[in-house]
């Protein structure tokens, strides 16, 4: 969220509070993974956590 607040010129909270709104109207439609057989993550992308030994 950092990102798109700094692309969009707003504070990370604010970014953080109208997404939060988004996520729970999706979590609400059952029917947002009708016809999904499969989903997966893209582990590359996802660098939150040095690899690096101390």
């Amino acid at each position: 969220m950092w990102g798109a607040a700094r692309q969009l010129g707003a504070r990370w909270r604010t970014v953080c509070s109208a997404i939060k709104r988004i996520l729970a109207a999706a979590a609400e439609d059952e029917t947002r993974f009708a016809g999904v057989a499969t989903l997966s993550v893209a582990e590359h992308a996802w660098h939150n956590v040095s690899a690096k030994a101390p």
